[in-house]
């Protein structure tokens, strides 16, 4: 069987909404899907990975974990758990790339819960699917889709059915 550009184009456009669809829904169900911004976690997680938190209560984590949690600017960061104070519900941080542990303790309410996988490179496309330049090859790839299926049905009779003569 020999693969079609048009067939390409639709597992593309699958894709992409079966991407869109998670991260739509995701956060009705207390996911989070973030690009990876920062090499501090590097190898276990990469600059331009997508990583997907689970929700988790903060007394359900251990150590060994990566903890998502928003800092007070409110950005988020995913860190693995060093240690855990139950008594100050904090938890002490570090990134796999860093040296030292994070310099301040992260409190309970700041979790927003634990990194369940990573996506390789996956963050970059959703960049760039966020920028301009995305926006306008979405645009295109669903003109080109809807060209391609016209055309299809232009050059086969589309649906005037069969002339006549039995031909």
């Amino acid at each position: 069987m020999r693969v079609r550009p048009r067939h390409i184009g639709t597992v593309a456009v699958a894709a992409f909404l079966a991407l869109a669809l998670a991260g739509i829904l995701a956060p009705a169900f207390g996911w989070r899907l973030d690009v990876v911004r920062s090499g501090s976690m590097s190898p276990a997680i990469n600059v331009g990975d997508l990583a997907v938190t689970s929700p988790e209560r903060p007394e359900d984590l251990e150590v060994g974990d990566v903890a998502c949690y928003r800092t007070s600017d409110g950005s988020y960061v995913c860190h693995r758990i060093m240690a855990m104070d139950g008594a100050n519900s904090t938890i002490i941080t570090k990134g796999d790339a860093n040296e030292d542990v994070d310099p301040y303790a992260v409190a309970y309410g700041d979790v927003e819960g634990k990194v369940a996988f990573t996506a390789p490179y996956l963050g970059h496309v959703v960049s760039f699917l966020h920028g301009p330049l995305g926006w306008t090859f979405i645009i295109l790839l669903g003109a080109l889709l809807v060209f391609s299926e016209a055309k299809e049905v232009i050059v086969k009779g589309g649906a005037q059915g069969p002339k006549e003569g039995g031909e």
